[in-house]
């Protein structure tokens, strides 16, 4: 696997202040699909210029690892070593999220103001497409968010449940990666051209909702 770090993809950072009142931020993520598995959502605030993951971009190895087999423990690792000057906190969830259900991950932070909030998770049923929200300003009080689907460029999109994690395939720290894109894009959806039944595990361009809101 080739690594590429977070960090080369960044712009300077800033500062973040220190001494504010510390806010709780309660994000619920609902998967809205048939059939999907959401794997454990990756939820960071983070300074404007920091991203974790780009359009027209390879990804990171911890981006990777999440979009092909539903992993957090790589990009934690990279959010931690970027420094409190980039990312400010993150949380994951302590379970994948199942179709029709929802998960809830309590956040904080001393820099409402200045921070963004991003969010990954995999399809699991897929070779390498990932849900992502992309740096967007917490509330004051409370805001749904805009979802889209990214496919992460490290895998070809086959559909075989030879390199598919999730149900009905089960094929885990399993890759195919000749003739992959290379760089991160926009997700253009399952074809049915493989092993997964497209009416069952095809989902829209909004497989799940994203709300943030502000505890008192």
């Amino acid at each position: 696997m080739k690594k590429i770090l977070i960090a080369s993809l960044l712009l300077p950072c800033m500062a973040f202040a220190s001494g504010s009142k510390t806010k709780k931020f309660l994000v619920t993520i609902t998967n809205t699909t048939k059939a999907q598995v959401l794997t454990v959502p990756v939820v960071a605030l983070h300074s404007t210029s920091t991203k974790l993951f780009e359009v027209g971009k390879p990804a990171s190895s911890g981006l990777t690892l999440l979009a092909e087999d539903g992993g957090t423990s790589v990009l934690e690792d990279e959010l931690r070593s970027l420094g409190r000057s980039r990312v400010d906190n993150y949380e994951t969830a302590d379970n994948n999220i199942r179709p029709g259900k929802s998960v809830q991950i309590l956040i904080k932070t001393k820099n409402a103001s200045k921070v963004r909030l991003s969010l990954v998770s995999m399809l699991a049923t897929t070779n390498d497409a990932f849900l992502g929200v992309q740096s967007v300003k917490l509330p004051r009080r409370m805001k749904e968010v805009s979802v889209a689907v990214y496919d992460a460029g490290t895998e070809f999109n086959s559909e075989s449940c030879d390199t598919v994690p999730g149900p009905p395939c089960g094929s885990h720290n399993a890759r195919d990666t000749n003739n992959a894109e290379g760089v991160v894009s926009e997700f253009k959806g399952l074809t049915g051209s493989g092993d997964i039944d497209l009416e069952e595990y095809g989902f829209s361009d909004m497989p799940a909702t994203v709300r943030i809101e502000v505890l008192k």
